[in-house]
């Protein structure tokens, strides 16, 4: 009954919740905050870049650093889901992890927050939700004696729109008939950040990949990491970057 009903469900930041919710270990919104302490000389730019969605390709992670085009991908719409800001990483709502196998393109993960709390099946995979929110839940179900009762549907709809934390889909495999290239990344060098714009672009990684895709299907991998490397090598550090402009702005 209580999976069926958990088609809507979130989870509020506050109270008890907040850091179950949080530490989640899906979560992007803990993912930042773990940013953020293991790179404190970074202060709040960090945190504020927008969260790359990531990429399984043999056996390893990536950030997804660039898509050419844009789009063609995992749309919220196409599966009834309308999102909502997931976090300052996230204010587009949701954020994905696709993976490549069998050559082919798939959407494995997703952390997501929906406007309305609804939550349908995607590719027949249902949500999660931390743990302690789903405690809560299961010890509602079982004060009904009729698990069948549209007062029990009722009471858990508005439990569940009490909450307002994300939903986890993990062990998606749908199929992403994406037609492109994406730019991949792995390995940043933090001393080249110089905040969230421009960001982490692709030639601070020493592993970048491009990924060629036609309607899904894998076409091609070429790694770019020595020319990144070449690129590198010209330019100054965030320590140097920021040290020239004060000695301009000095100089004025």
């Amino acid at each position: 009954m209580l999976s069926n009903l958990c088609r809507g469900a979130t989870v509020n930041l506050v109270d008890g919740f907040s850091e179950d919710c949080l530490r989640s270990s899906n979560s992007a919104t803990w993912r930042s905050r773990r940013w953020q302490s293991e790179h404190p000389y970074l202060t709040w730019q960090a945190v504020s870049e927008r969260m790359p969605d990531t990429l399984l390709h043999e056996g390893e992670s990536y950030a997804i650093l660039q898509k050419t085009p844009y789009h063609g991908l995992f749309d919220p719409d196409q599966v009834g889901i309308t999102p909502v800001m997931l976090h300052t990483g996230a204010p587009h709502g949701f954020v994905c992890q696709y993976s490549v196998a069998r050559e082919t393109l798939l959407l494995w993960s997703l952390e997501i927050r929906a406007k309305d709390g609804v939550y349908p099946l995607i590719n027949d995979t249902p949500p999660t939700f931390p743990e302690d929110v789903t405690d809560y839940l299961n010890e509602l179900t079982s004060s009904f004696p009729d698990t069948s009762s549209s007062l029990l549907n009722d009471e858990l709809t508005r439990a569940i729109k009490a909450f307002e934390c994300e939903a986890y889909y993990n062990g998606i495999d749908m199929r992403m008939p994406y037609t492109g290239t994406l730019r991949v990344g792995q390995d940043a060098d933090w001393k080249y950040y110089r905040g969230f714009i421009p960001g982490l672009v692709d030639w601070m990684h020493r592993k970048v990949l491009d990924l060629k895709f036609a309607d899904g299907r894998l076409q091609s991998v070429t790694d770019l990491s020595t020319e990144m490397a070449k690129i590198r090598q010209q330019q100054p550090t965030a320590e140097e970057h920021f040290g020239n402009d004060r000695r301009a702005q000095d100089m004025l």
